[in-house]
């Protein structure tokens, strides 16, 4: 959903334009999702419309990162983000407060700075290339989510539609960085 939201913020807020094959890649990836949700068949709950929310709020986020990216300092990107997940977590702790010991204080401060790596390089790529070009390239995060879960938590695929729908996202991914790859060759040729 993220791309869907990312193409229509790009569209109004940063005035993208979203080419004929950038559009027909959006549209093959929400029917992939589509085809995971199946709405009408499940019922849809509170964390299927939070799904959607955070979808919302990221794209959002993300496009207008590209947006002021160039009024703003590199590192406000990660500090803002950090800050902001650090003081969401606080909140709730400071009700039942736990302190994490060992491997899992560990795991924590691991956590914490890859994050904040990440936020960083997210940042530039959303300043370096088009909103709907970067958000596509997160749906190879699909791939690497499947893969973690199985090795580190036992997850298993699911049914068959939902890996219809992950091959169908997937797929959309790919051909949009298919897509973009030609179109830069072609950009350099001339």
């Amino acid at each position: 959903m993220c791309p869907f939201f990312t193409a229509i913020f790009s569209a109004y807020i940063l005035k993208e334009k979203i080419g004929k094959h950038r559009f027909i890649s959006i549209i093959i990836g929400f029917c992939g999702v589509l085809i995971i949700l199946r709405p009408g068949l499940m019922t849809v709950d509170f964390a299927s419309i939070g799904v959607l929310i955070a979808s919302a709020c990221f794209a959002y986020a993300n496009v207008l990162t590209r947006k002021i990216g160039d009024d703003e300092p590199k590192i406000a990107f990660t500090f803002y983000t950090t800050g902001f997940i650090f003081v969401a977590n606080a909140i709730p702790f400071m009700f039942n407060p736990v302190l994490p010991e060992g491997l899992n204080l560990a795991a924590l401060a691991a956590n914490g700075i890859i994050e904040s790596i990440c936020t960083a390089l997210l940042a530039l790529a959303y300043l370096k290339a088009h909103a709907v070009t970067v958000t596509k390239m997160m749906y190879t995060s699909i791939i690497w989510a499947i893969l973690w879960g199985y090795l580190f938590f036992d997850d298993k695929l699911g049914d068959i539609w939902t890996i219809v729908g992950a091959i169908t996202i997937i797929s959309s991914g790919l051909y949009m960085i298919y897509r973009e790859s030609k179109a830069q060759k072609a950009d350099l040729l001339t």
